[in-house]
């Protein structure tokens, strides 16, 4: 009867689930991006580039600005929360990689740009 009230036909029906939920794991590439969240101050980023360099750091502030002057960068790596917003970053300066602390505001799987969380794929 709480069922139908609440609209739900079935209230056990999480047991039906599976009992593990398995994130994709990362390539090997996007592992050794992680490494440099460790050198990283909170909400600073480096860009990587395509021979394997890295940039300065980065304040959240300037990303935009720096993500349209890297050239070559493939790779996004922000010791902070990912939002869409750092995502239409990514995606405008065609920077195909980002890798992050967590998920933020407006987060969410896209097909322009791959992202990669430490909480969830480290």
């Amino acid at each position: 009867k709480d069922d139908k009230k609440a609209g739900v036909e079935d209230k056990n029906w999480a047991e039906d689930m599976d009992d593990t939920f398995e994130s994709k794991s990362a390539p090997d590439e996007v592992k050794e991006f992680f490494t440099h969240l460790d050198d990283l101050e909170a909400r600073k980023a480096v860009f990587v580039m395509m021979d394997g360099t890295v940039s300065e750091p980065v304040g959240a502030k300037d990303l935009a600005n720096a993500a349209n002057e890297a050239d070559g960068a493939i790779a996004i790596v922000y010791n902070g929360t990912i939002s869409d917003k750092t995502l239409d970053i990514a995606s405008e300066a065609a920077i195909e990689t980002v890798v992050g602390t967590k998920a933020g505001k407006g987060y969410g799987d896209r097909d322009d740009v791959k992202s990669w969380l430490a909480e969830v794929h480290r």
